[in-house]
């Protein structure tokens, strides 16, 4: 009777398991910024640019639209942190780069859940972008990854990293 007990409990835990598209992402730490991009509180691991991404990140990213490659090339990279961040659901994105390059924004929830995807060229230069995030799909008071990737017309994907952001209204 225990057994049968401990079968059943089990049973009615299943439905509230969901599946995962990898290991859960911490999100927690972010590189805290206020509205126009002063650092207050910094993550190590956030806002870098590597060359190549593991497996499940690189699942993520899509094929870029033939107009967003056109002449797009691979370039030496520099991203600065978002601000401001943590965000009411605008925040801007901040790119150095030496060439014309494609970029590809994916917001991931804990779960790598894609939750908006942005697509866009920058020229050589600095270049900012702003992006605002639907209100309904954004839980208040939680956390998000936005990875980033760099694309060229020969190459495809060739560098990216991540940076978190959190949502507060």
């Amino acid at each position: 009777m225990k057994h049968l007990l401990n079968f059943l409990l089990c049973l009615s835990l299943l439905p509230g398991c969901k599946k995962s598209s990898g290991p859960r992402i911490d999100a927690s730490s972010i590189t805290a910024t206020d509205a126009n991009g002063v650092v207050i509180a910094a993550d190590p691991d956030d806002w870098r640019v590597y060359a190549g991404f593991p497996d499940p990140t690189r699942a993520l990213f899509t094929g870029m639209p033939a107009s967003e490659l056109s002449g797009a090339e691979r370039a030496q990279l520099s991203v600065q942190p978002v601000a401001p961040n943590p965000t009411a659901g605008l925040f801007h994105f901040f790119i150095n780069t030496s060439a014309r390059t494609a970029v590809q924004l994916v917001v991931a929830d804990e779960d790598r859940n894609v939750m908006d995807r942005f697509t866009f060229s920058v020229v050589p230069g600095g270049n900012a972008r702003a992006f605002i995030l639907d209100q309904n799909a954004y839980a208040n008071g939680r956390y998000y990854r936005v990875y980033y990737g760099f694309f060229s017309e020969s190459d495809g994907l060739y560098a990216g990293g991540h940076g978190d952001i959190r949502v507060q209204r």
